[in-house]
């Protein structure tokens, strides 16, 4: 493993003291998996003192102990950042996951301070003294075989490491051993805060290449009964082979997630829109003839979509724009099949309500079970038609404002802002296509009503 020359040297001051460090953590993985590597790595340093460390680390660049009882240090350089830590022991003393008392020992042996890590993939070290991998627990071997296993009983400790165990089989699109999924279904996920919980489903839809594999690991290991939405989809699978809204709701989130990965795009909004996006059909889906109906599913769901962001305490903004595209999903094929008698200040007003370019995004997705390659056909359209008109991302800019109303000698009161609200509504609907109309047609309107 090539290292910086500047982690070669904080070595050859560590052994001064009788000291070793050992590169772990996410880096010895991705190497391994030749993955690109980040420049930032996890050091741990074993025979040395919490003092004799922080004095070896000043002399390297800014450093701040970050976690005190966890005897963790950020090392701050030119090149890179680092965090370094003793090695330790964890004692489980209390429910969820901080409920751990953190015993640093400087002289465990490298096995004994990786029966701490979640995965054998997660426990691989790398000597920079010897120049040697460190593997206890066989995590190469599972890294070849591309499955998560976990270490030992200790794992069951700490129940945020189900989540875990879904976001990264997402990550590397690795296979859960059976083992680890029957341990994970046995853990109390109702003890973890609902903000954990939030961000570890956050990091699964933005950094995944293909979520799906993780949102099964999460119904495997009963993850979903946090989300009672979603549980409620799962079971009204089983009772109705015929319409699979679970695998439709997979597709649907690894398209978007494609889409997102291909345009340099990690939007949270899009990815959660399109998780929730068919939440509402297990309340009103019923059989017609041969066919399954879902009337005003789209209500329920917007319904559906904020009871289960509650249950998650995001951000706030996420309360009023993801349910918002929940409730109109539908639009791109309502507007198609109006498309002959449609008006064209129906556009300019739907780009007053929401981005038309995330509504045909998450139109495409919704349907990735059925589409083609060209897409989904209605959302093609709406989004050609506003791309014409100039509204596919922005909404629409008043030609006139307060201040160009002023100018034409009108007084501040109820006659402006009513002359204005017209004035964009004939905007809206292409009577007026520029300043200098609108700009004549008060003035028209102005010696009209004097």
């Amino acid at each position: 493993m090539h290292l910086p020359e500047e982690i070669l040297e904080l070595h050859r001051h560590f052994e001064r003291h009788g000291g070793r460090v050992v590169v772990v953590g996410g880096a010895v993985r991705d190497f391994l998996l030749n993955r690109n590597t980040s420049k930032d790595l996890d050091l741990e340093v074993f025979g040395v003192l919490p003092d004799q460390l922080e004095a070896v680390l000043k002399g390297f660049g800014k450093v701040q102990l970050v976690g005190r009882s966890f005897s963790v240090w950020k090392l701050k350089t030119p090149a890179a950042c680092y965090d370094i830590s003793l090695p330790r022991q964890e004692s489980k003393c209390g429910p969820g996951h901080r409920g751990f008392e953190v015993h640093p020992n400087p002289n465990l042996s490298f096995a004994e301070a990786a029966r701490r890590r979640d995965f054998t993939i997660n426990s691989i070290g790398f000597d920079v003294h010897s120049n040697t991998w460190l593997d206890p627990y066989d995590g190469r071997q599972d890294l070849q075989r591309r499955i998560l296993q976990h270490i030992g009983p200790a794992f069951s400790e700490d129940p945020l490491r189900v989540l875990r165990a879904a976001r990264l089989a997402a990550s590397l699109s690795f296979d859960v051993s059976d083992v680890t999924l029957a341990l994970c279904r046995r853990l109390n996920l109702h003890e973890l805060p609902r903000e954990r919980v939030f961000e570890e489903l956050k990091r699964l839809l933005i950094e995944a290449p293909a979520p799906s594999v993780g949102l099964e690991v999460m119904r495997k290991t009963n993850v979903l009964t946090l989300f009672p939405g979603f549980r409620r989809m799962v079971d009204w699978d089983v009772a109705n082979e015929t319409v699979l809204l679970w695998p439709k709701t997979l597709a649907a989130v690894d398209c978007m997630a494609s889409y997102a990965r291909s345009n340099g795009d990690s939007h949270l909004t899009m990815m959660l829109a399109v998780l929730c996006h068919a939440l509402g059909q297990p309340h009103v889906g019923k059989r017609l003839a041969s066919n399954w109906v879902f009337p005003r599913h789209t209500l329920h769901g917007q319904q559906a979509c904020v009871a289960f962001l509650q249950g998650l305490a995001p951000q706030r903004e996420l309360y009023q724009t993801v349910p918002h595209l929940v409730r109109i999903q539908q639009m791109p094929d309502l507007l198609y099949r109006w498309r002959r008698s449609m008006k064209q200040g129906t556009l300019h007003r739907l780009a007053l309500k929401a981005s038309i370019a995330q509504l045909t995004r998450l139109s495409h997705a919704c349907h990735a079970w059925a589409n083609s390659m060209q897409g989904h056909l209605p959302a093609v359209w709406l989004h050609t038609e506003a791309q014409k008109l100039g509204v596919l991302n922005y909404p629409p800019t008043p030609f006139l404002q307060g201040k160009d109303l002023l100018k034409l000698g009108i007084l501040p009161g109820p006659q402006l802002g009513q002359l204005l609200h017209k004035v964009f509504e004939l905007q809206l609907d292409g009577e007026l296509q520029d300043k200098n109309q609108a700009v004549k047609w008060v003035q028209k309107t102005i010696l009209t009503c004097s």
